[in-house]
């Protein structure tokens, strides 16, 4: 338990501390409520049993002193009063500090969710390569939920709850020290006997739960994110049977959660009632008299009533917290290996980064981690502003890796990437973003309209219409305004599925151009289109807002890049030759048959 409290407090600290020492105040102070409430019903119980000698007790002078030497009915009236409005006012500040409890730990987890996916989006872009999607959307949401709900209100409550135990039981040594020690001796053994086995099978199901719930959002992504060729091929009942699979062990465990808190609280009921009930017997048998002790009964009982529930829900919440023990593990895991993946970009709103003359690559070599040969070996070339560059070269040749380079996505292992003689930092990677348009090989469309999915990023109201429409023409997205059906506030579905590929690779070029960049990068981006609207797009970026713009292809059709003021051909991450297209024509014979290859 002390790992785990070291744990949240690692997850809650950068809240603020003071929110922190705020919320374990309120905790505080509940239980101080609380126990002056229950032995407020002590005065009251030695009244109604014998006034006389209540007067003469010390309770009973100071009730005469503030309450005035009244008749025995107005004495008791008082005690009785008193008691009332303490149980009242204590049982109501338990209902705010409730309320406090929850609001700190779900801002707690609201934070915590928005910190890590900031942080997230700090990582370097290889990061995302080497996991599933899955898990990260299980920890942002799945996890972060837990660790609020599940760990850190009821740590909360424990904590709360171990306050009032310790506050009766210190106040009740002072009346009735056997009975305590009796009683503490026989929870201590419960603990042995009974709880320490129970958190032992928690903390292994736990354990169970971390991995086999991993698996189930595995295979459900596997299955939502192919959903088209498992329709096409009828493979429905392969992808459920992973899923059922992956869905049975854990469905075995988390049945088993109940066990491991409902019998601590069953338990311990029985244990201390039969406790009470063998005291009481005892007080019988060593010929004790019960009127006499009728008040000492009352308060023990009503103490017993309320350490009762206290000591389950202690051990409840502790079984509880192990159960979800691995969601802060996750949580925590997820937070301690950032310093490993940050790229030092922050994920903050950046002003484009002004350039006038090249881009250039100076001896880039890229290695994948684990490759045994470099995606890119020793590239040197200069890029023109205002220029038309493609790049060519069979599959695998390092085409792709280039263009990731160039957005930023990944640092050089060796050599460097600058613009107008400045290496690209990681400080300067946002504003060279927002200077780029990025039209990708696997395009990414929002579950929006036209209009969202073309001014990407943009809240609906800021949205320019009539430079998304501009944008649109150059693109030559005219089935925006020729379907009355597609016009721009128009869904496109999930994934873009209620447009064709033609359609949906229009909008991403639309998207690229909506900023304004002054560097355009297209990854074989007009590989869906057929050839005539392929040559349209290509002239109406010469024309529109292309003009001015350096254009980086990596072509999938040579026709397209026949007027390109330079070609660069790739084999095995380096670049063989450069020039123009007639010119490489007519010296290359590699190219020769590269192009040929191509139709």
């Amino acid at each position: 338990m002390i790992a785990t409290l070291r744990q949240l407090y690692e997850v809650v600290r950068p809240s603020g501390r003071r929110q922190l020492v705020g919320a374990l105040s309120v905790v505080v102070l509940q239980a101080l409520l609380q126990t002056l409430a229950v032995f407020s019903l002590a005065p009251f119980l030695s009244a109604a049993a014998n006034i006389a000698l209540f007067r003469a007790s010390a309770p009973g002078r100071l009730f005469e002193r503030v309450f005035g030497n009244g008749t025995d009915q107005r004495l008791l009236l008082a005690a009785a009063l008193t008691s009332a409005v303490l149980l009242i006012g204590g049982n109501a500040f338990s209902l705010v500090a409730e309320v406090a409890r929850s609001r700190y730990a779900q801002a707690v987890g609201r934070r915590l969710r928005s910190e890590m996916l900031r942080a997230l989006l700090q990582r370097k872009y290889s990061y995302f390569l080497g996991i599933n999607t899955s898990l990260l959307t299980k920890h942002l949401i799945e996890d972060v939920s837990s660790v609020a709900l599940q760990v850190l209100m009821p740590v909360l409550d424990i904590i709360s709850r171990i306050l009032l135990v310790i506050f009766l039981v210190a106040t009740v040594v002072w009346f009735e020290p056997l009975v305590v020690i009796g009683g503490g001796l026989v929870v201590a053994l419960y603990y042995l006997l009974v709880m320490r086995p129970i958190r032992r099978s928690a903390g292994r199901a736990s354990g169970v739960i971390k991995d086999e719930v991993r698996r189930l959002y595995f295979e459900v992504q596997q299955l939502l994110g192919g959903i088209k060729p498992i329709f096409a091929t009828d493979q429905r009942s392969y992808f459920i049977r992973r899923v059922e699979k992956a869905s049975q062990e854990l469905t075995r465990e988390v049945g088993l959660l109940p066990v491991y808190i409902s019998v601590p609280r069953v338990g311990l009921e029985m244990v201390m009632f039969g406790s009470m009930i063998g005291w009481v017997v005892a007080l019988v048998l060593t010929g004790n008299d019960l009127a006499g002790a009728v008040p000492r009964i009352g308060l023990i009982a009503v103490v017993a009533y309320r350490l009762m529930p206290s000591i389950q829900l202690i051990f409840a919440n502790m079984g509880a917290v192990t159960a979800a023990q691995q969601s802060l593990e996750e949580v925590i895991g997820l937070m301690r290996e950032q310093a490993a993946y940050s790229s030092g970009a922050a994920a903050e709103e950046a002003v484009p980064l002004a350039w006038q003359r090249e881009i250039r690559l100076d001896g880039v070599t890229f290695r994948y981690p684990g490759a045994d040969a470099p995606a890119l070996d020793g590239v040197s070339l200069a890029i023109a502003r205002g220029s038309r560059v493609a790049f060519v070269g069979p599959t695998g040749s390092g085409k792709s890796t280039l263009i990731d380079l160039l957005l930023g996505l990944h640092t050089p292992t060796g050599g460097a990437v600058l613009v107008d003689d400045r290496s690209l930092l990681p400080v300067d990677l946002p504003s060279w973003r927002r200077t780029v348009g990025y039209v990708p090989q696997d395009l990414f469309l929002l579950d929006g309209t036209i209009a969202e999915n073309i001014a990407f990023g943009h809240e609906a109201a800021h949205i320019d219409r009539a430079r998304v429409l501009k944008v649109a023409r150059i693109a030559q997205a005219e089935f925006i305004a020729s379907r009355s059906d597609l016009g721009i506030d128009s869904l496109v579905g999930e994934r873009g599925v209620k447009l064709s590929g033609g359609q949906r690779q229009r909008l991403a070029l639309a998207r690229a151009l909506y900023p304004g960049p002054t560097v355009l990068v297209m990854d074989e981006a007009t590989s869906a289109l057929d050839p005539v609207t392929e040559r349209k797009v290509v002239d109406a970026l010469r024309r529109g807002d292309g003009a001015d713009v350096t254009v980086i292809t990596v072509a999938h059709r040579i026709s397209t890049i026949r007027d390109y003021d330079v070609i660069h051909y790739l084999e095995h991450g380096r670049v063989l030759f450069s020039g123009r297209y007639d010119d490489l024509v007519a010296s290359q014979e590699a190219f020769r048959a590269f192009v040929a290859g191509s139709h």
